[in-house]
């Protein structure tokens, strides 16, 4: 099990992870490379329109995407009604950042899992839809980034997806943004301070194979530490045997070749 931290050769798909918003307990992500599994513990108030606490494990990324994950066991705290766990894509690490997100929410039974998000950078317009009844949980959740519109779909069993919402970040949308799984353990009784975990596995990103330039690494708003890293990736397509795509120099993943990836290509 490797914590996942910048500076270090980099654990799964993930460059770094620290907290957001100075929750009152540290939180603390970490990587099983034996089961592919990512072990997030986060405390926190919440993530809503005073601002956001919660712990981010995440990757700087360029262009469209889809990225899924699959719920494996929530841990919550005491009293977590509202907690808010799943994909996040975010603009910066600032507490009031615009972000996208799938949530899956403390076991109770007015509350669904839902697709929430803050238009506004900087603002405190957050929204939050959902198409599921009230106490219905998903375990399997994505993310699609498609131009400026972010699109978010639950699934019961990672085949057949249902769309529950989205967001349009509109012509000032970054090309970048910090796109990972947050933790929010929403503990109302301890004032956020009593931490959720969360085990996810089957995380993956996947790309557009058309010839475009994209970077995966730390983000520069956010606190990161010198590191060199050289990573080799390799996939396949429906056109073309595996090749090598990929290379790292200081953290920053550079796709520096693209050619018979076919529909999709997979990072890791």
């Amino acid at each position: 099990t490797a914590v996942v931290r910048s500076g270090a050769p980099s654990p799964g798909i993930f460059t770094v992870a620290h907290d957001i918003g100075a929750p009152c307990v540290p939180g603390l992500s970490l990587h099983n490379a034996g089961d592919d599994t990512y072990t997030i513990t986060g405390s926190g108030n919440d993530i809503w329109q005073t601002g956001d606490q919660f712990q981010y494990a995440y990757t700087r990324f360029t262009g469209d995407f889809s990225m899924v994950a699959h719920v494996r066991e929530r841990t919550w705290a005491t009293g977590s009604r509202w907690g808010k766990v799943g994909i996040m894509a975010r603009q910066d690490c600032t507490n009031r950042s615009r972000y996208s997100m799938l949530q899956t929410h403390g076991a109770d039974l007015q509350d669904a899992d839902r697709f929430a998000g803050r238009p506004t950078h900087g603002g405190n317009d957050n929204f939050e839809s959902t198409n599921l009844a009230g106490g219905q949980h998903r375990d399997w959740m994505r993310l699609d980034r498609v131009g400026n519109l972010f699109v978010g779909s639950f699934s019961q069993d990672g085949v057949t997806w249902g769309q529950v919402g989205s967001m349009n970040w509109g012509p000032g949308a970054p090309a970048t943004v910090l796109l990972g799984l947050a933790v929010n353990a929403h503990s109302d009784t301890a004032g956020g301070c009593i931490p959720a975990t969360i085990v996810f596995d089957q995380v993956s990103i996947i790309v557009p194979s058309f010839s475009v330039s994209r970077s995966v690494g730390p983000a520069d708003a956010c606190p990161v530490e010198s590191g060199t890293t050289k990573v080799v990736l390799t996939g396949t397509g429906d056109d073309g045997p595996a090749i090598p795509i990929v290379e790292t120099v200081l953290g920053n993943v550079q796709v520096t070749q693209i050619s018979n990836l076919g529909r999709f290509q997979k990072i890791l």
